[in-house]
């Protein structure tokens, strides 16, 4: 996965984890020893990563002189690794020199940690992340245990296989921790919670004040935009040509930004007996199952139907894959944004560990 030039990377300024494609995967505890994590105290693993990718061979993949790896031509020479706490958004500023206070930050005080690999021509992120509510990760990664670790469930990644490969090394020898060799599984019912919860917290008022369908219309076009649903390659056996699969390849169904608000409200209105249609318990999704049924003859409640990927312009959502669009100031699509990685941070916390 490449990141971006550094000639636009430097001209940006927005949270990091916005507006970039990431991977997934799953991360064990970590083990801190009796000191906190601090900004101060990861100066000392930038240090050491840096030195690692500097080296002649960087586990087994080899590097040249210059420090650039060779997956990655347009890279350039190596220039830097930073590793620090990552603070929630509202306290994002990297602009802000560092300070005695910012240098004593811990990583429980953040949102977890960043580390940014730098490059003459490009910038790669590795981010460790917990959920709003800590205690809740630490329960559920191991209820009995208590001692120095830090809970950071989901590890997001946007850098090359073999950079990616040698940071997984780097964690679990010096965290004595483990990291998932897979991308997080994300299947078809969580796919489409995630999609329904996130309209949901945007048309939910901040307040106790109320709004109007009209003004709900409106917010969810404009935060939104149009649905693209991809469904993934399914495919059948028949009796009689076992050696001929049938089916379906991949398929798109994009719903415009105008229908949106429309599949929420016929959802909610209406419900389908089960010889038509699978009646799914949200409104969007239930009015999107109707669609698939009547215009292509499709349950996708099927087994054999999977999703690969949910599109709007407010995030998109893959198999192991995130990308989340900066909210540019308004507060209920950073809620709304704030839930989904929450859920995810959530999900990676209760998926198991697999390497290979």
């Amino acid at each position: 996965m490449e990141a971006q030039l550094m000639g636009s990377s430097q001209r940006d300024h927005r949270y990091p984890i916005y507006d970039s494609t990431f991977n997934l995967h799953r991360l064990s505890p970590i083990f801190t020893g009796t000191l906190p994590l601090t900004n101060a105290s990861m100066v000392h693993h930038a240090k050491q990563f840096q030195d690692i990718l500097a080296g002649d061979v960087i586990r087994g993949v080899r590097l040249d002189y210059t420090g650039r790896v060779e997956v990655n031509d347009r890279a350039g020479p190596l220039l830097e690794v930073t590793w620090k706490v990552l603070p929630e958004p509202e306290n994002w500023n990297p602009k802000k020199p560092n300070n005695g206070q910012d240098l004593l930050q811990a990583v429980a005080t953040g949102r977890g940690m960043i580390v940014t690999i730098t490059y003459t021509e490009m910038e790669y992120y590795a981010i460790m992340l917990r959920s709003a509510n800590h205690s809740q990760d630490r329960r559920a990664e191991s209820p009995d245990e208590t001692g120095d670790f830090e809970y950071l469930p989901l590890l997001l990644t946007r850098m090359p296989n073999a950079l990616r490969q040698a940071f997984r090394e780097y964690l679990e020898s010096n965290f004595d921790c483990r990291v998932s060799s897979q991308l997080l599984v994300l299947d078809k019912n969580y796919m489409f919670a995630a999609l329904e919860t996130y309209l949901s917290d945007l048309v939910s008022p901040l307040d106790n004040s109320t709004t109007d369908d009209r003004t709900n219309s409106s917010i969810l076009k404009g935060a939104i935009r149009d649905v693209l649903v991809t469904l993934a390659p399914t495919f059948i056996t028949l009796p009689d040509r076992p050696d001929r699969p049938h089916g379906i390849g991949k398929c798109d169904i994009k719903i415009v930004k105008e229908d949106v608000p429309r599949f929420v409200e016929v959802g909610r209105r209406r419900s389908w007996t089960p010889h038509e249609v699978a009646n799914f318990e949200t409104p969007f999704f239930r009015a999107f199952a109707y669609y698939c049924y009547d215009h292509l003859a499709l349950d996708i409640a099927h087994e054999t139907v999977s999703i690969e990927r949910i599109a709007c312009s407010a995030f998109v959502l893959g198999q192991g894959r995130l990308k989340l669009t900066d909210v540019i100031d308004d507060e209920r699509q950073a809620r709304a944004s704030r839930r989904l990685l929450d859920n995810l941070v959530d999900l990676a916390a209760r998926s198991p560990i697999v390497s290979t």
